[in-house]
């Protein structure tokens, strides 16, 4: 059984969706996905109780997790993204999570987003999974 955490924020994203399918079609029902889009829209994510209540939710997701499947079209996407990558990506180091970026399209070129990553993969199932296994086993 694999425990991942699937990058995301509050809404659901083509790129993360077909990540999914992606691994779905080689795991099948071999895995969990700890990453859940689930929020409460009365949480104000901008103010300082609402970033806090995101960092423990988020933080409850991963600590699960035995490594994350880093989408990296979500951290470029928004600012909201952007927040919820950076928490995601400061507890996998904090927790010494592996994570394993995902290239959709061209190659990434973002420091910050480099700098987490063990390993960057092309969006293929059985190329991120074979990963996953060199890694985690």
């Amino acid at each position: 059984m694999f425990d991942l955490f699937v990058t995301h924020d509050w809404r659901e994203n083509c790129d993360r969706s077909m990540v999914l399918s992606e691994i779905d079609n080689v795991l099948g029902l071999n895995w969990r996905n700890y990453g859940n889009i689930w929020f409460d829209p009365i949480i104000n994510f901008s103010s300082v109780k609402g970033s806090e209540t995101l960092k423990i939710m988020l933080e409850c997701q991963l600590i699960y997790s035995k490594a994350i499947i880093l989408i990296p079209t979500i951290y470029n996407s928004s600012n909201r993204g952007r927040k919820w990558i950076e928490i995601t990506l400061s507890y996998a180091n904090k927790l010494s999570i592996p994570v394993i970026g995902v290239i959709i399209g061209t190659e990434v070129s973002n420091e910050v987003l480099k700098s987490y990553t063990n390993q960057w993969v092309n969006c293929d199932g059985k190329i991120i999974v074979e990963l996953l296994r060199s890694i985690l086993n």
